[in-house]
Protein backbone atom coordinates (compact mmCIF):
# COMPACT_ATOMS: atom_id res chain seq x y z
CA UNK A 1 0.00 0.00 0.00
CA UNK A 2 1.49 3.65 -1.16
CA UNK A 3 1.28 6.32 1.12
CA UNK A 4 -1.85 8.31 -0.83
CA UNK A 5 -3.55 4.69 0.08
CA UNK A 6 -2.50 4.86 4.08
CA UNK A 7 -4.13 8.35 3.91
CA UNK A 8 -7.17 7.74 2.20
CA UNK A 9 -7.24 4.49 4.24
CA UNK A 10 -7.07 6.37 7.78
CA UNK A 11 -9.07 9.53 6.75
CA UNK A 12 -11.85 7.29 6.37
CA UNK A 13 -12.01 6.66 10.15
CA UNK A 14 -14.33 9.56 11.78
CA UNK A 15 -12.55 9.39 15.24
CA UNK A 16 -9.79 9.33 13.54
CA UNK A 17 -10.08 12.16 11.88
CA UNK A 18 -11.44 14.22 14.64
CA UNK A 19 -8.38 13.27 16.64
CA UNK A 20 -6.52 15.01 13.52
CA UNK A 21 -8.32 18.10 14.03
CA UNK A 22 -7.64 18.33 17.31
CA UNK A 23 -4.11 18.93 16.49
CA UNK A 24 -2.50 21.60 17.10
CA UNK A 25 0.61 21.75 15.02
CA UNK A 26 2.84 19.65 12.74
CA UNK A 27 4.50 18.06 15.38
CA UNK A 28 1.15 16.31 16.50
CA UNK A 29 -0.05 15.54 13.16
CA UNK A 30 3.32 13.51 12.82
CA UNK A 31 2.75 11.96 15.82
CA UNK A 32 -0.82 10.98 15.20
CA UNK A 33 0.53 9.53 11.81
CA UNK A 34 3.35 7.48 13.43
CA UNK A 35 0.63 5.57 15.86
CA UNK A 36 -0.76 4.54 12.76
CA UNK A 37 2.28 3.26 10.85
CA UNK A 38 2.20 6.32 8.61
CA UNK A 39 5.64 8.75 8.38
CA UNK A 40 4.92 12.31 6.83
CA UNK A 41 7.27 14.52 6.24
CA UNK A 42 7.47 17.96 8.11
CA UNK A 43 5.86 19.81 4.98
CA UNK A 44 3.16 16.75 4.46
CA UNK A 45 2.60 17.47 8.20
CA UNK A 46 1.86 21.13 7.61
CA UNK A 47 -0.01 20.28 4.29
CA UNK A 48 -2.46 18.25 6.51
CA UNK A 49 -2.88 20.72 9.26
CA UNK A 50 -3.60 23.08 6.76
CA UNK A 51 -6.21 21.35 5.25
CA UNK A 52 -8.06 20.09 7.80
CA UNK A 53 -11.55 21.53 7.46
CA UNK A 54 -12.17 21.54 3.70
CA UNK A 55 -14.65 23.41 2.71
CA UNK A 56 -14.53 25.63 6.16
CA UNK A 57 -11.92 28.44 7.11
CA UNK A 58 -8.42 27.55 6.90
CA UNK A 59 -6.18 27.50 9.30
CA UNK A 60 -4.69 30.87 8.30
CA UNK A 61 -7.92 32.36 7.60
CA UNK A 62 -9.60 31.49 10.84
CA UNK A 63 -6.34 33.01 12.64
CA UNK A 64 -6.83 36.43 10.54
CA UNK A 65 -10.72 36.61 11.64
CA UNK A 66 -10.26 36.02 15.24
CA UNK A 67 -7.46 38.29 15.20
CA UNK A 68 -4.43 35.70 15.30
CA UNK A 69 -2.89 36.67 12.23
CA UNK A 70 -2.56 40.55 10.89
CA UNK A 71 -0.54 39.06 7.58
CA UNK A 72 -3.58 37.62 6.19
CA UNK A 73 -7.09 39.60 5.22
CA UNK A 74 -10.53 38.08 4.21
CA UNK A 75 -12.78 40.41 2.06
CA UNK A 76 -16.30 40.25 3.31
CA UNK A 77 -18.94 40.72 0.70
CA UNK A 78 -20.70 44.52 1.05
CA UNK A 79 -24.01 44.42 3.94
CA UNK A 80 -27.13 44.46 1.24
CA UNK A 81 -30.13 46.65 1.79
CA UNK A 82 -33.12 44.29 3.13
CA UNK A 83 -35.69 47.24 2.03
Amino acid sequence: MNKQEKVAELLSDPGLVERLSACADAGAVKSLAAEHGLELTDAEAAAALDSIGEGELQRGELDAVSGGNSRGSIELPAPTDPC
